[in-house]
């Protein structure tokens, strides 16, 4: 029988705190580790499949990120991550892309990016009480990230 486990690295205490109110931490496939992904490395073990949620995170941060990515990512697995660079420019935005799919063939990994047509998704009232939109365009590319090999 295949254990299907979910991992959830958290480091914002309000967002760890209501997972445990929700009953996160109770589910029998799920393992929250509270805390930065840079803090807790050691704690992390190989996966299937990785979303690295970037908000709040530098560039260089998911650079560094992906320099784990041969001991986090299984032969095979998937790797993606939230696009949100330069989020409010089309033009940086797409340079970003570019940058970020370059990088990641550098270290071994195929990058397709999936357009996502996200301007009717959301109503105006979703960002109400949000001090600073992280998304204006009206197009989202998903990156999904495979070793090269794995994509030969």
């Amino acid at each position: 029988m295949l254990l299907v486990t979910h991992t959830i690295v958290e480091a914002h205490p309000e967002v760890y705190k209501r997972m445990l109110q929700t009953g996160w931490g109770k589910k029998g496939n799920v393992k929250i580790i509270f805390g930065r992904w840079q803090d807790v490395l050691s704690e992390l073990e190989s996966y299937d499949g990785i979303f690295f949620d970037t908000y709040g995170e530098h560039y260089e941060d998911l650079r560094e990120f992906h320099q784990h990515l041969p001991k986090l990512l299984k032969p095979g697995g998937i790797y993606s991550f939230f696009n949100g660079l330069c989020g409010g420019n089309a033009f940086f935005h797409v340079v970003y892309c570019h940058l970020v799919s370059l990088e990641l063939e550098n270290l071994g990994y195929s990058t397709q990016l999936i357009p996502l047509p996200v301007k009717n998704c959301l109503g105006e009232d979703v960002w109400e009480g949000v001090r600073q939109k992280y998304w204006h365009l009206d197009t989202y590319y998903l990156p999904v990230c495979q070793p090269l090999q794995d994509s030969e």
